[in-house]
């Protein structure tokens, strides 16, 4: 597969992070045969919700025929007494492949305790042609739950992170070469891939350190885009901002604020 060009697409929050009862709203939509990958400048923090009115993240995607999108979203980073929501769908067209990446930390507080937020409540589901073919959803209710026990984060593990590849192509046969590789690597964390029913896999992992997550994603991401997909090398500085070409438009009133990207060239 070769492209024209390769656009870097960064996403930018102007306030620093989400306060208590905003609602977001993010939509990305790719032209048949097109080529992006997007980036977000920072992770999303998450403001005190001391009131107890949810902050709300919503992006759909679309991923039209033959169009290839990487999404690369940084982890949420929930600070005390903070309730998110987050809900993305995604829709794929004939053809269509996604990377998308997501995760959560235990969060910042002053006194440097993880888990302080109220809940985290993330939700995806993916359509491919109108039909539902895979969907996940987290709940986590700090307030309720011991984070540390079995069964939730495990002692001293406090970021996860998530990798969702969606492709016709991907077989029983992709995902075992992709798990040696990542075996080969005597990763001391906690991970797994998973063959989805139909078109794509999933990779998790667990561990306290975010560094040490990020070289396993990574690796897992180069092995199917360049092993697998045959595509080059994946320059993902975010200091390289000279190759930022986005169509944006944004709209705010009040405490929303709507962002549309249209990825309108770029040919594969």
């Amino acid at each position: 597969m070769r492209a024209r060009i390769r656009p870097f697409y960064f996403l930018i929050a102007t306030g620093g992070g989400y306060a208590e009862g905003e609602h977001y709203l993010q939509e990305i939509t790719t032209g048949d045969d097109t080529y992006a990958i997007v980036t977000t400048q920072t992770p999303t923090y998450i403001y005190r919700c001391d009131n107890g009115i949810e902050t709300v993240q919503e992006s759909r995607y679309f991923v039209s025929r033959n169009a290839f999108l990487e999404l690369y979203m940084d982890e949420v980073i929930p600070y005390p007494n903070a309730c998110y929501k987050q809900r993305s769908v995604v829709h794929l067209a004939p053809g269509a492949v996604l990377i998308l990446t997501d995760g959560l930390t235990g969060g910042w507080s002053p006194d440097g305790k993880s888990f302080a937020a109220r809940c985290i409540d993330q939700g995806i589901r993916v359509f491919r042609e109108e039909r539902l073919i895979y969907q996940d959803h987290l709940y986590l209710d700090m307030t309720a739950e011991k984070m540390q026990e079995m069964g939730f984060f495990g002692r001293g593990n406090t970021n996860y992170n998530v990798v969702t590849v969606l492709d016709e192509s991907v077989d029983q046969q992709m995902v075992e070469r992709i798990r040696k590789t990542l075996s080969d690597l005597h990763y001391s964390g906690t991970w797994g891939v998973s063959l989805l029913p139909e078109g794509g896999f999933t990779f998790r992992v667990l561990s306290e350190d975010g560094p040490k997550n990020y070289s396993l994603m990574a690796a897992l991401i180069r092995t199917f885009r360049e092993t697998e997909k045959g595509l080059p090398p994946l320059r993902s500085s975010k200091a390289e901002r000279s190759r930022m070409r986005p169509y944006n438009s944004i709209e705010c009133a009040g405490n929303r604020a709507d962002t549309r990207l249209f990825v309108q060239d770029s040919k594969i």
